[in-house]
């Protein structure tokens, strides 16, 4: 697992993070459907059997049974918050 983030997404993690009890970003599983899987973001706190990706102080989190399936992300800033926008080298 990989996480690149342009810089007004970083901002808005930072920001949005600051002080918080769930203070990472967790990818996990929303959605198998034709054998494609869907994938969200959720804040969270770490745990013990995560793998975990840190960019600029902002940790990033999934299972480790589920971050193979992670691979590379790219997160943008959007008029909502943040979202992934491109999962690629799976």
């Amino acid at each position: 697992m990989k996480v690149t983030a342009s810089k007004e997404a970083i901002e808005y993690l930072k920001n949005y993070l600051k002080d918080k009890e769930k203070n990472a970003v967790r990818f996990q599983l929303c959605e198998v459907c034709c054998g494609t899987a869907e994938m969200e973001m959720v804040y969270d706190k770490p745990k013990a059997d995560d793998d975990v990706y840190e960019l600029e102080g902002i940790k990033f989190v999934a299972s480790r049974e589920f971050a193979f399936l992670v691979g590379n992300i790219y997160i943008e800033r959007t008029e909502h918050g943040v979202d992934i926008k491109r999962n690629y080298n799976y």
